[in-house]
């Protein structure tokens, strides 16, 4: 994966590779979340009107699995055969080994029990050039910023650097090895994340 990254102050902006011209991946990371419940209330119903995946840090260990299954997204997107309505919630069905969408966002999504959430969010950089040619990106509803300030007043909760490192103290490895299948023999030759990243990779071949 290209590995040019950018951070700025807590969250962080990836390219997606094979769509580096169109988009971007931006992520935010929480902790000490006391409102998931009301989060959760606020996706089923819509009410907040700004589209991001709400991850499991327990389960999405590294920034590496959500580059994936983004990219997986976009191209489910372009190609015009995505399973699911939107394309960040499909971001959150490509994490999963598995198709059942049920599944995918019980254990990969967050949940109203949950304290810590990764938030993901794809860029369109058409969009994004277009406020800014406008001259209003410091007060458009749209400008970046902005939908950052919106995400932070809505999660009730700790923003952290959205680092490897900081996702990794999350990372429940019994849960993750369960679910993606990997054994102790595997783990011999090669690391957890190689296993995962593998199987999400594969799962329309495997």
């Amino acid at each position: 994966m290209t590995e040019t990254t950018t951070t700025t102050h807590k969250h962080q902006t990836f390219p997606v590779d094979g769509f580096e011209n169109d988009f971007t991946l931006e992520l935010m990371l929480f902790e000490q979340v006391t409102n998931a419940k009301e989060i959760s209330d606020s996706i089923k119903s819509g009410s907040f009107d700004v589209e991001v995946a709400l991850m499991n840090p327990k389960t999405i260990f590294t920034e590496n699995i959500v580059r994936l299954a983004t990219f997986k997204a976009i191209a489910s997107m372009e190609t015009k055969c995505m399973v699911t309505r939107t394309l960040h919630s499909e971001i959150i069905f490509n994490a999963s080994p598995k198709t059942n969408i049920n599944e995918a966002f019980r254990r990969f999504g967050a949940g109203p029990d949950s304290t810590a959430i990764l938030v993901a969010r794809v860029c369109d950089k058409k969009k994004e050039q277009i406020v800014v040619d406008t001259g209003n990106s410091s007060n458009s509803s749209n400008s970046e910023e902005h939908i950052r300030e919106k995400v932070r007043k809505w999660i009730d909760g700790k923003e952290i650097a959205a680092t490897r490192e900081n996702l990794q103290r999350f990372a429940d490895t019994n849960a993750i090895k369960k679910y993606y299948k990997i054994d102790a023999a595997e783990l011999k030759i090669a690391s957890l994340e190689d296993g995962v990243l593998m199987r999400i990779g594969a799962r329309e071949v495997i």
